[in-house]
């Protein structure tokens, strides 16, 4: 329990007195609660679906915190998890295993990185599965 209090409080640091939008405090809300608080948000994606997206301080978002946030491998930053959704919004869509994929191409230092967020979805509603970045996986 130690690392998942240990990356919040990093989170809640690499955060700071950012001025956050709406979208992105409940995400913050989503990251650095202990006890479950559940957010909805809503999204317009890249196909102009809209879905409403559960996320709550579930075993998925402990997950991205402990094996996504700020590690040597596939790292995402405090600023790409507040802007998580911009995947949804300009990334490519596809679906696997019962998941609706997003993912977004980018570069930094020279390398390839894909961002990836995946969503159970039901329809409209959607439910909050993954997040992470890659170096060049395809």
């Amino acid at each position: 329990m130690a690392l998942i209090d240990d990356r919040i409080a990093q989170f809640r640091t690499e955060v700071g007195d950012m001025e956050l939008t709406e979208e992105q405090r409940k995400i913050f809300n989503a990251f650095t609660k202990k006890n479950g608080s559940l957010v909805r948000i809503h999204i317009v994606d890249v196909e102009g679906v809209s879905l409403r997206v559960s996320m709550d301080s579930s075993a998925e978002v402990k997950k991205v915190l402990t094996k996504h946030y700020c590690t040597p491998d596939g790292t995402v930053t405090a600023v790409q998890i507040l802007d998580m959704f911009d995947t949804v919004r300009t990334g490519r869509k596809y679906m696997s295993m019962g998941n609706i994929i997003y993912e977004k191409a980018w570069t930094c230092d020279g390398a390839l990185y894909f961002t990836v967020l995946k969503v159970f979805s039901n329809g409209k509603d959607a439910v909050f599965k993954s997040f992470y970045s890659t170096i060049g996986y395809k």
